[in-house]
This record gives C-alpha cells, structure tokens and sequence, in this order.
C-alpha cells in the first residue's frame, strides 16, 4: 500500500516509486531476521518492530529489547472496527454503511451546543467511546473545516441525526416512549453526583448550552440530572470535558465490563 497506493494517490511520478522487489533485494536479511531496524535522521533512535521498546544509539546493539525499556505510542489498531486506511489517509472516501455496529445504548443530545470546537470534539468522544448516535441541531456542521479538524473523520464512522432546539422535547417524549431513560448533565439542587449514578443501558444525555445551561423547558423533561463532582474554585466544566466524563462514565459501566 505504502509503495504503491500512496505514490498514485499523490501524484508521483512512475520513475520515482520505490519498488517492493529492490526494497526485498537490498535488505533481504531483515526479513529473515524478522526484526527491521530503522533509525531516525533527527535523532540517535533506533526503533524496532515487533517490540514494545525504544532502544537509543549504542545500546541497542547491547540489549535484547525484550520490553524492559520505555513504552511506545500506538495509534493504530487494525482489530478495533476502523480502517487503516481511514485512519492513515483520510481523503480517502468512506463507502456507505461502513459506520461500524453501536454496541453501546447511549444516545447524546447535542442541540444545544453552540460552538463548533465543542461539537467536533464531542463527536470525536462519542466515536471513541462506541455511542450510538449523537444529535446535533444542524447537520451542516459536519461539513465545517473547523469541525473537521476536531472531529478528525469520526463523522465518517457514527451515526449522526439532527434535532432542532425547538424539536428538543418532542424528540425526548418519543424516546421516554420507546424506552429511554433521559437524563440531564446540568447542575441543579437535586442533581446526582455522575460517580454515584447508575446508567441505564438505553440512555439519551442531553447536555446544555455553553452560557445558559439547558433551558427550563427542557430541564423538567429529565427523569434525573446528573454533575460531575467538583473540587476546585470555579464552579463549571466546559461543555466538551464534562461531557466526555460523562460518556466515560457510562462506557466504564456498560461497555468495559462486557468487553
């Protein structure tokens, strides 16, 4: 893929693709040794395959690297549902019904959520953490550069629905129908610390506006409202981190333990 695909898709020329039978004729003995160093031009790092260590200048060629050195990123996992190709090339169009199968029962609802960072980044958490689908006010959102940015192709593999503000308690009354619990994440004088609630597995969070919260209108519709607890000075979370721990939260009750 990377010695073809890659110098098609970009536009380089036939002449100066790297072929795969000169790369197995100049460094045949890595293959059979199964280990294939690589050593960075910025730095006097040796990174080896197959392992989970990083072996720095001289002594590499001293240890076994049998995983007694430091820890490495991983980024990529090809047994998680994604696509590499997805994932290392994202121009790359997605074909329909890719999205992969919601296992989890979490429905967020985003209508209220003004500010494109805060969406992007919610729609980037709830993909991570396998919600089944996020409602957004407008769908056009999806196709803002600043979202994109933030969301970093996660559009591509969730379900996304729209919901206008006005529509907000319509939609949640149809959910209670169809089974839903409906929770709040909002700071009220009756609202449960998140720590100490019990998810339903067929669960709609609605969170509110950056400024005001979720309206009153919308507030009363809740069967319980929830907060993250607090031990600071400043009394709130910006809406995609108390979010987030939100989503969290139910991921760690319903979805780790089933895992």
């Amino acid at each position: 893929m990377i010695f073809q695909v890659l110098p098609r898709v970009t536009g380089v020329i036939e002449e100066e693709w790297l072929h795969v039978l000169n790369m197995f004729k100049e460094y045949g003995d890595v293959w059979e040794r199964g280990v294939a160093p690589l050593t960075l031009e910025s730095s006097n790092q040796v990174f080896l395959e197959r392992t989970d260590t990083i072996c720095s200048g001289e002594e590499s060629h001293q240890q076994s690297c049998d995983g007694d050195g430091d820890d490495v990123q991983r980024k990529i996992s090809l047994l998680n549902g994604v696509g590499v190709m997805e994932e290392l090339f994202p121009f790359f169009p997605v074909p329909s019904g890719q999205q992969r199968e919601a296992k989890s029962g979490l429905i967020l609802v985003v209508s209220l959520v003004q500010k494109i960072p805060n969406l992007g980044g919610l729609c980037r958490t709830c993909e991570v953490f396998g919600v089944s689908e996020l409602i957004v006010d407008n769908l056009s959102i999806l196709q803002d550069k600043e979202f994109q940015s933030l969301s970093v192709t996660a559009e591509k593999w969730m379900v996304i629905s729209e919901v206008k503000v006005r529509s907000i308690p319509k939609y949640l009354a149809d959910k209670r129908q169809d089974g839903y619990t409906i929770a709040g994440l909002e700071q009220t004088a009756e609202s449960c610390p998140i720590t100490e609630y019990q998810f339903e597995h067929k669960t709609v969070l609605v969170l509110g506006n950056e400024h005001q919260g979720i309206p009153v209108e919308v507030l009363h519709l809740m069967d319980r409202c929830l907060e993250a607890p607090q031990f600071g000075v400043i009394r709130s979370l910006n809406v995609h981190v108390a979010g987030a721990i939100a989503v969290w939260e139910y991921t760690k009750q319903h979805l780790l333990h089933h895992s």
